[in-house]
């Protein structure tokens, strides 16, 4: 709000970027936002209600008559996205005691009051107050300027916080030690590691009921940990803790948060919530030399070179580029492409130079793939126990090498494939045309075309999220492996195979008119659609398209109509007793007449 912004208009033809005639813009609008509402008295602290660390009252006042307002109090030590630091932060965060969020308000004096905020006393804090206007979602009010608070000692003694948790080694995937200064070591304290996101939203409660705490829950906690360690005494106040927490399964390159919490025995009084120590984990191992194709990939070959910085085990596969994969993904080979010969897991990998070779792999022409490429150090090394099972740490580093395969196929697209009609629930009619007599195989909506005299052409349409699962192999109907698990085509695709595909039907080069029935579509579902295309000699070495996405609209409310509609049969001999009806309906299905 109050920056300058510049407003541009373009319209070009429906043709979109495929015309050559260029669109034309418009002026340039120039204006500036204004805010909605605005402090006529500025937030203060009123100097007749007590501070303490459980609450804080502030007032301040409004100009508009109608409006809305979030107050919280942040810890100015936190860095952004630890505390609620700026407005995104203040308008996201999880409401709770010490966050007032919409509040209605008018442009009267207001005096609210922050409750349950575990604040330390001694500790200076910043109490943030944002307006607007009574319309919600809009966002276009002012952020105050930082409130300082300074939380007074009570008569009763707090343990509070001389240092706040530090790293005492370098975190890894096994976990971490840490250390801190508490005012006295009467109490015990609570330790757990949870993700930063959920670092915003802790509180006492959460943190006590270990909510979100990851790994081994004896190993990677500390549950009622005394702060009286051996070779210290009660009042030492210059000795930190330390605490170690392993076997916490945590990820390279991932971001944490350690949180700490002391207090009386079953933390009945006097608990107290540090801020949060956030670390990274770094990788075990790492590329020096990036992964590259050491040989040009062919549809059944693949070939990487890499350098490690450490001996280890490496993870290789091949996928389609729209596949998103994780670490933990690329251990289980996740949407792997081919046979086991064309898959590395857990392979053992030298310091420096390893090069590996995939074969059999079945890739097609035209198809966009990503070599994976994940290391890591030692897979005896890394082995940790969670809940009893021993697991291998994600620690490693993961990296991807694209490429696109363009061999000299068995059979390519002329006209590539192409919607001709809106999906129905029922299913679709469309036309295609082939410069070929062969077979194909029909599950949409498809204009395809050929550039082989014969051929076969296979047409899949699954569910969005079966993309990363759909190969050559399983196009054509055979069964194929995904990371142990085998899958087909016959249990991917949707609708009734017998009404929503067409397989091994004769076709010559005029158009083919189809309508596809029960398959199903949900209304507003995402679908994918995969063309496959070969010769008739059946080596896997044709063409392959897609994923092309498409989304079901929003169906009409009936299930059925009339291509003719009811009328009265001239001819009618039923006389009084009844009457002859005729009516033709567009769909098989169901009828009930009443008169």
């Amino acid at each position: 709000m109050g920056e300058r912004y510049v407003l541009f208009v373009y319209v070009e033809s429906l043709s979109g970027i495929a015309t050559p005639v260029a669109g034309l813009m418009g002026p340039a609008i120039m204006f500036r936002p204004t805010f909605s509402n605005s402090f006529k008295t500025k937030p203060y602290l009123p100097p007749n209600l007590q501070t303490t660390a459980n609450s804080i009252f502030v007032t301040f006042q409004a100009s508009e008559p109608t409006g809305r307002a979030w107050i919280t109090v942040v810890d100015p030590l936190l860095g952004p996205g630890g505390s609620n630091h700026t407005l995104d932060d203040l308008l996201q965060a999880t409401p709770h005691s010490c966050l007032i969020s919409n509040l209605a308000i008018d442009d009267s004096l207001q005096t609210v009051e922050l409750k349950d905020c575990q604040l330390l006393a001694g500790q200076s804090y910043e109490v943030k107050v944002y307006i607007q206007d009574s319309m919600k979602g809009v966002f276009d009010g002012i952020m105050s300027e930082s409130l300082e608070v300074n939380v007074p000692y009570s008569n009763r003694v707090q343990n509070i916080f001389l240092q706040y948790p530090l790293p005492a080694t370098t975190p890894n995937a096994d976990g971490l030690s840490l250390t801190f200064v508490p005012s006295s070591r009467a109490g015990v304290a609570i330790v757990n590691i949870q993700p930063k996101e959920n670092a915003r939203t802790a509180t006492v409660e959460t943190v006590r009921a270990f909510a979100g705490a990851l790994g081994d829950p004896v190993t990677c906690r500390k549950t009622n940990e005394p702060l009286l360690q051996a070779g210290v005494t009660l009042n030492d106040t210059t000795t930190p803790v330390l605490f170690s927490l392993s076997n916490c399964q945590l990820e390279s390159y991932q971001e944490y948060a350690a949180m700490v919490m002391y207090g009386c025995v079953r933390f009945e009084i006097g608990a107290v919530l540090s801020s949060p120590l956030y670390f990274k984990v770094n990788p075990s191992n790492v590329f020096i030399g990036a992964p590259v194709m050491s040989s040009t990939p062919t549809r059944d070959t693949v070939k990487v070179t890499f350098e490690s910085q450490n001996a280890g085990a490496t993870f290789i596969y091949v996928v389609q580029q729209a596949v998103a994969i994780s670490i933990a993904d690329s251990k289980a080979l996740i949407a792997a492409q081919g046979p086991p010969s064309c898959q590395l897991q857990e392979v053992a990998i030298v310091k420096g130079g390893n090069t590996f070779e995939m074969t059999s792999c079945t890739l097609a022409s035209g198809s966009k793939y990503k070599v994976v490429v994940y290391i890591e150090t030692s897979y005896a090394t890394t082995l940790q126990t969670i809940n009893g099972v021993q697991r291998s740490a994600n620690d490693g580093t993961l990296t991807f090498v694209n490429f696109e395969l363009d061999f000299a196929a068995s059979n390519t697209f002329l006209l590539y494939p192409k919607l001709t009609s809106v999906p129905t629930y029922r299913g679709v009619e469309f036309q295609f045309s082939a410069e070929f007599t062969g077979y194909y195989w029909a599950h949409f909506s498809k204009t395809l075309s050929c550039s082989q005299p014969s051929g076969r052409a296979w047409v899949n349409v699954v569910l969005n999220d079966k993309i990363p699962y759909i190969n050559v192999n399983t196009m054509k109907g055979l069964p194929n492996t995904f990371a142990g698990a085998e899958l087909t085509m016959a249990a991917m695709q949707v609708g009734n195979p017998t009404q929503c595909s067409w397989s091994g039907r004769a076709i010559d080069d005029s158009v083919q008119n189809v309508r596809l029935e029960g398959c199903n579509f949900a209304e507003n579902g995402i679908y994918a659609i995969f063309i496959y295309i070969e010769d008739l000699d059946g080596r896997g070495d044709g063409s392959f398209f897609g994923p092309m996405v498409q989304r079901a609209p929003r169906f009409p409310v009936v299930s059925n109509e009339f291509q003719v509609w009811p009328h009265l049969l001239t001819e009618s001999t039923s006389g009084p007793g009844g009457q002859t009806i005729r009516f033709t309906p567009l769909y098989d299905g169901l009828y009930y007449v009443l008169i």
